[in-house]
């Protein structure tokens, strides 16, 4: 069974800045070298954790004429290059005090596991921003808390 991490502790987490973000993370977990060109950052859960989780970022350029709904379009029909299996999918347009985002979820396999996905979607200054978490089946209300914090502390520059 994982300790008992106090997330309020400031000592708990970590920051990450990058070009068009920063971010921060749990310091235990171990950072990633990203393994695709619009993966600017990449940390997993380390093996102090009883289930699989990550966080991710990438940038991408928007693609010139296309509105944001139909990126979203594309989005969607682009998510089987990754996953297979996907199933359970769930896209909804957000906002937040200054900017409109989209939240996706959806369960797939990687690995012949099977893994949820949460991700948040920002068309800034065209730009195709998107933080993602994946995790095993239902984890525990501890990475519910982690990714709830990792979300609010989540600046676009």
């Amino acid at each position: 069974m994982t300790a008992k991490r106090d997330l309020f502790d400031p000592h708990y987490w970590n920051e990450w800045e990058g070009e068009n973000f920063t971010l921060i993370f749990p310091e235990d977990w171990d950072l990633m070298e990203p393994f695709l060109p619009a993966m600017k950052f990449m940390a997993i859960a380390s093996d102090n954790y009883d289930y699989g989780a990550s966080v991710g970022v990438s940038v991408a350029n928007q693609t010139d004429g296309l509105s944001v709904e139909e990126q979203m379009e594309q989005y969607k029909k682009n998510m089987p290059m990754f996953v297979a299996d996907i199933d359970n999918v769930n896209i909804q347009k957000n906002t937040d005090e200054h900017l409109d985002f989209y939240k996706a979820t959806y369960t797939g396999t990687i690995d012949d596991v099977l893994v949820q996905f949460e991700q948040y979607l920002w068309f800034v200054c065209n730009k195709l921003i998107t933080l993602s978490f994946t995790h095993t089946m239902n984890p525990p209300e501890e990475f519910q808390n982690i990714k709830e914090i990792i979300f609010l502390a989540f600046k676009i520059k």
